[in-house]
């Protein structure tokens, strides 16, 4: 497993940072993604910055990733973020297609470039959100759709993946104790309510999900939307 590598997108903190440090405890050699913030520092970790909502920026990614490390086994696409937050009736369609473009088009266009490297065995785990069930908010719509169509999107690099023995799976996690959600602590209160285990995950519970997906316990699993949702 040592000699393993791993990309983790949107490593900087969160469940990227969380997957990060699962994978590290792993065994794998990391390769972790960050737009502004640094990731954490782990033993045979290397940090790549890159803009991927930029054009072009996805594939560069993971060819500077190979260049520098030799290999690639492993693809965690987490980063993405609602960007703008614009009501339904306002939003724009220049800040539709950013949302698209940086949840949906990016994590496709770096598995496109990590098929093209990845062993028999290498692996894809795609990071949803609760969003793609039940359709975001009136001011996330945007991100529900495209992390709807990372789901699917999931399904058919799977059906395309498994002739050359590259397995492609989804974790979708639900409300989750990150920094962001942090902030709105007190307002998500009854939101929080409605989950069945009555409380938020932690990035760590997604992150375990990532590791068993990425280790073997995940030899027999592809094309599948696995949820860490606390029941929803």
């Amino acid at each position: 497993m040592s000699e393993r590598v791993a990309l983790v997108t949107g490593a900087s903190g969160g469940i990227g940072a969380a997957a990060a440090r699962a994978l590290a405890a792993d065994g794998w050699r990391l390769a972790l993604h960050h737009a502004r913030s640094r990731p954490p520092s782990l033993p045979g970790s290397a940090a790549f910055k890159a803009d991927l909502s930029r054009p072009g920026a996805a594939a560069s990614l993971v060819r500077a990733v190979v260049k520098r490390l030799g290999r690639l086994d492993l693809l965690v696409n987490n980063a993405g973020a609602v960007l703008g937050g614009t009501d339904y009736l306002s939003v724009t369609e220049r800040e539709f297609d950013a949302n698209l473009r940086l949840n949906l088009t990016a994590p496709f266009m770096l598995a496109r470039e990590a098929f093209k490297v990845l062993p028999p065995g290498g692996r894809v785990v795609n990071v949803s959100s609760i969003a793609a069930k039940f359709g975001g908010s009136p001011r996330s719509m945007a991100y529900a759709a495209a992390k709807a169509g990372l789901e699917a999107l999931t399904v058919s690099l799977a059906r395309e993946g498994a002739p050359r023995g590259v397995l492609v799976n989804c974790v979708r996690p639900g409300v989750i104790d990150t920094p962001f959600h942090g902030k709105f602590r007190k307002a998500m209160r009854p939101r929080v309510a409605k989950i069945p285990l009555k409380r938020m995950g932690r990035a760590e519970d997604v992150a375990l999900m990532v590791a068993h997906l990425a280790g073997p316990g995940g030899d027999f699993v592809t094309g599948q939307v696995l949820c860490v949702t606390g029941g929803e």
